[in-house]
């Protein structure tokens, strides 16, 4: 069991920036076309748990590089809230009883 908790997964998406686009703007976007994002966007990205758009972000980081990747560097810590309620989602390893 303990080791099922260890390899448990969330995914986490890196959100820079949303946008509202009208219905016709949606349908004429093609190849090629350029979505202007502001400059905060880079220092802003949000952390988000996939599934979870509308709620808060689970940390804000920085866009940046490393060893030739893109990489999000954290500024904020992570919300205390969101990682209790990972948490509370994981089995409860340290008070169930070894098993036989």
């Amino acid at each position: 069991m303990r080791s099922v908790a260890t390899v448990s997964s969330v995914k986490l998406n890196a959100v820079l920036h949303t946008i509202t686009m009208e219905a016709r703007e949606l349908q004429a976007l093609a190849p090629g076309q350029v979505i202007e994002l502001p400059r905060s966007s880079l220092n802003k990205v949000h952390l988000r748990i996939d599934g979870d758009a509308a709620g808060p972000a689970l940390s804000i980081g920085r866009l940046g590089n490393l060893e030739g990747h893109k990489a999000v560097k954290l500024s904020d810590p992570p919300d205390p809230e969101m990682q209790e309620t990972v948490a509370r989602s994981l089995p409860n390893l340290e008070t169930r009883s070894p098993e036989p």
